[in-house]
């Protein structure tokens, strides 16, 4: 099911607002993880948009996720309770992996960290990826956290995205620009 964004944004404001007044970024990240997790399993899925089964019951079943996730203090437990409850009242609870999207964009930036995507050929090495995230993070003046991901359609090179720019070292990028330059 897709997220709308614009629905979820108020929702994972309000949420990142009160986690960080009360010192609890991390432990609502945690539990965003693992709701997110389980709203996308193809049963709550269908559960979620079936005429059969109520907002309140898969209220239930999210908020027994949120029992089960380990280290969850019972004051947080209760306060993910009502936001659940907010949630469900409101038709929003199919929002919960936007919610989550949103909620890690706010913890990015208030950690002064940005999130990179790496695509190379093959896997790489450790010190490759250590090299790679030096260069990123001394080039944007930025930490950065690297999602790392293989496409075996390019023949080598790299194609990094962060902040919106694309860094395209892929030995087709470097062909196709050769080519331009050739046609003149």
């Amino acid at each position: 099911m897709p997220e709308n964004l614009t629905f979820a944004r108020p929702y994972a404001d309000a949420l990142f607002s009160k986690a960080l007044a009360s010192d609890e970024l991390d432990q609502w990240d945690e539990i965003l993880r693992v709701l997110a997790m389980a709203a996308s399993t193809p049963e709550l899925q269908v559960a979620m948009v079936s005429p059969m089964c109520s907002s309140t019951q898969i209220e239930d079943i999210l908020f027994a996720v949120v029992m089960a996730t380990p280290n969850c203090p019972d004051s947080l437990q209760q306060s993910a309770r009502q936001w659940l409850s907010v949630l469900a009242s409101s038709n929003r609870l199919s929002n919960i992996g936007g919610i989550r999207k949103l909620y890690l964009d706010l913890l990015d930036k208030h950690r002064g960290i940005e999130r990179s995507e790496v695509v190379s050929a093959r896997e790489l090495t450790d010190t490759e990826v250590v090299n790679i995230k030096k260069y990123i993070e001394e080039r944007f003046a930025t930490k950065t956290i690297l999602s790392l991901k293989v496409d075996d359609r390019l023949t080598g090179g790299l194609r990094v995205s962060i902040k919106g720019l694309v860094l395209n070292g892929s030995i087709q990028n470097s062909i196709a620009l050769l080519g331009d330059s050739l046609r003149g």
